[in-house]
């Protein structure tokens, strides 16, 4: 078991660290040549801001909706259980009334 940590922590460590010879030269030439070309005080001429493809009313708006649909999904649904929850208590009821009239079979139970 002691083997599989080393191994771990070896191959952790090793893939972690670059080694400096691994540098593009190009980049420490930059970073130590002439000022002008020094990221920091160099100008780079940036494009405006970006337009947005979807207008963020319209996801709102639908958002909202879909919502709302969902919603009105839920309430119609929950409306036809209860109609059949209540559809099903009058059949019992309208069966615990057959049970006690006095021409009605008696159960036992």
């Amino acid at each position: 078991m002691r083997w599989l940590a080393a191994v771990f922590l070896l191959v952790s460590v090793s893939s972690g660290v670059a080694p400096a010879a691994a540098q593009d030269p190009e980049e420490e030439t930059t970073s130590a040549g002439d000022p002008q070309e020094d990221r920091a005080s160099a100008f780079r001429a940036v494009r405006g801001a970006e337009a947005e493809q979807v207008p963020g009313g319209a996801l709102l708006i639908g958002a909202y909706g879909a919502i709302f649909v969902l919603l009105l999904v839920y309430v119609w649904r929950l409306g036809r259980l209860h109609a059949a929850n209540a559809e099903q208590l009058d059949g019992l009821a309208r069966t615990l009334e057959a049970c006690r009239e006095p021409g009605g079979t008696k159960g036992e139970g």
